[in-house]
């Protein structure tokens, strides 16, 4: 099985975006940066506003099978946190959108529970939200957020990864809230149930592992000057790591994947090639720096475990060792 049979042609994702943005640009001059990066950024004179918007999207299939939305919420703000801190600007509010079929007012507490704690993690907060009953759209719960950054127009990463960088990978707790899609179908068609013991958890609950939350240690690296780009390993897997620049980028020695990982593999029968281009495989935030030593230091500092697992070379693509391009 791969991601496009499972139900999300990634290929096909793309042209979509770029059919949706090509009648976009700017309306205020020059203030918008280009579209496409990690965040938007708008400038305001000498400050910066980043924005990101990003959803928990079928990862909610599974809390809805297991009957607990206590740690989507938590998914929601660290895939938008995340995603707002590549930029170098720092996050410092959330919005929510809640769209379901039908009300459900332990449902609410449940989701309101994971959004708090998932805001306390970030340190940012949640100022205002949306909450649509849509029956004949939705089935369930669609969650979806967007957070704000706000800083120093200096603040902004505009730097991109350089050949002779060296790649550290900052641990991913599981799956994070990308490929379950796949991930799914694949041990659903296969019957792996849900409750399968899988060491000291199960199936379901390895599935459900919240988004770890990586605002401090990236900033962090950003303002000692020990990062020059950072990727988020989101929809795409290694391949987000073209979005550090026009490079080719060698993975050399990967993190171990969770258990949950060779699960999902060996159920679908998913090639190691499909594996690495769909889901984060261990790394949740890639940061291409020039000192690496210090990367891994300030992470382990953050209570973030990383390790260094490449090099950023002349020429194009994503190389894993022992699997070739993706």
């Amino acid at each position: 099985m791969d991601y496009a049979e499972a139900g999300v042609d990634i290929d096909e994702e793309a042209a979509f975006v770029e059919a949706l943005t090509s009648r976009l640009g700017p309306v205020r001059g020059e203030s918008v940066e280009a579209l496409g990066g990690y965040a938007g950024i708008l400038r305001l004179g000498d400050k910066a506003m980043a924005l990101s918007v990003d959803g928990v999207g079928t990862k909610l299939l599974v809390a809805e099978a297991l009957g607990r939305l206590d740690t989507v919420g938590v998914d929601c703000v660290a895939m938008n946190v995340n995603d707002v801190v590549c930029t170098g600007v720092e996050p410092v509010a959330f919005v929510d959108y809640v769209a379901v079929e039908h009300l459900d007012r332990e449902a609410a507490e449940q989701l309101g529970e994971g959004l708090a704690r998932g805001c306390e993690i970030a340190d940012v907060d949640l100022v205002a939200g949306e909450t649509a009953t849509l029956p004949e759209v939705v089935r369930g719960i669609d969650l979806v957020g967007c957070c704000i950054g706000f800083g120093e127009g200096e603040d902004v990463v505009t730097s991109r990864a350089q050949p002779g960088d060296t790649l550290v990978a900052l641990a991913s707790s599981g799956i994070h809230s990308n490929g379950l899609t796949l991930a799914r179908r694949s041990v659903e068609d296969a019957g792996v149930a849900l409750d399968e013991e899988l060491g000291n958890s199960t199936v379901g609950e390895a599935l459900l592992r919240p988004t770890e939350v990586y605002a401090e240690p990236v900033l962090r690296c950003y303002r000692e000057g020990h990062s020059r780009a950072a990727a988020h390993i989101t929809g795409g897997g290694l391949l987000n790591l073209e979005r550090m620049g026009p490079n080719s980028y060698r993975i050399v020695d990967p993190p171990e994947p969770h258990a949950i990982f060779d699960t999902v593999q060996d159920a679908g029968a998913v090639s190691s090639g499909e594996m690495y281009r769909t889901f984060n495989m261990g790394a949740g935030i890639v940061m291409a720096t020039s000192t690496p030593g210090d990367v891994v230091r300030i992470a382990g500092e953050t209570g973030h475990e990383a390790s260094v697992i490449g090099y950023v070379e002349g020429g194009s693509g994503v190389t894993v060792e022992g699997i070739g391009e993706l």
